[in-house]
C-alpha cells in the first residue's frame, strides 16, 4: 500500500533533526543467538536508532505511529519502537524478512511482526528503493515491478505498508525485501 503525502516536509524535517544526534551504524539479529541480541551485520550498513522515551511523543512522531497502526488494522499500542534508517550512497539492506522465525525469543514480548510501515523522509537523486524480488510487479505507486519482482522508489512524505503475514498469520515469503 502507497500512502501519498503521509507526512509534511516540516514533519520529515523534524524526524530528521530528531534522529540525527543518535544515530549509529544499524543492527542486525544474531545469528543463533539464544536471548534477545543484536550484532552489526555485513548485510546492514545503514545508521540507524529507535525513538526513546523523550522523543516517542513527538507529533510527527506520534502522526507516524497513527497512521501506520490505522492502516495495518492494530491499535497503536501495538506498533513498534519507530526505528529511522539513513542509507548513504552504496549503503543497503540485503534481502530480508521483517517477520520472526518460528522459535525466535523475539516473538515473546508482543508475537510476530504482521506488517512493516516505512515513510519516506526525502527525496534522492537515484537509488533508494525498496526491492521485493520475489514479488511479481503490478506496477503498484511509483514502482516498476515485472518478473524481477517489484521496486518501489522514494518520494519525500510518502509511505508504505506490507504485510509480513498472511490473514491467518502465516508467514508471507513475497514479504522478503531490500
Amino acid at each position: 500500500l502507497i500512502i501519498d503525502e503521509a507526512l509534511s516536509p516540516r514533519q520529515c524535517d523534524e524526524i530528521i533533526r530528531l534522529a540525527d544526534r543518535h544515530l549509529k551504524r544499524s543492527h542486525g539479529i544474531k545469528e543463533g543467538a539464544g536471548g534477545k541480541e543484536t550484532e552489526v551485520i555485513a548485510a546492514r550498513t545503514s545508521d540507524g536508532m529507535f525513538f526513546s522515551a523523550a522523543d516517542a511523543e513527538a507529533p510527527p512522531n506520534v502522526a507516524m505511529r497513527t497512521l501506520a497502526a490505522r492502516y495495518a488494522g492494530v491499535p497503536v499500542s501495538h506498533v513498534e519502537a519507530t526505528q529511522v534508517l539513513r542509507y548513504r550512497a552504496g549503503q543497503v539492506y540485503r534481502p530480508h524478512f521483517d517477520y520472526f522465525p518460528e522459535g525466535s525469543p523475539f516473538l515473546e514480548p508482543g508475537g510476530q511482526r504482521l506488517a512493516t510501515a516505512i515513510f519516506w523522509l526525502n527525496d534522492v537523486d537515484s537509488g533508494g528503493e525498496t526491492e521485493f524480488p520475489d514479488a511479481a510487479g503490478a506496477g503498484a505507486g511509483d514502482g516498476a515491478g515485472g518478473a524481477g519482482g517489484l521496486k518501489l522508489y522514494p518520494a519525500r512524505g510518502d509511505a508504505m505498508l506490507f504485510y509480513s503475514t498472511d490473514r491467518r498469520g502465516a508467514v508471507d515469503p513475497l514479504s522478503k525485501h531490500a
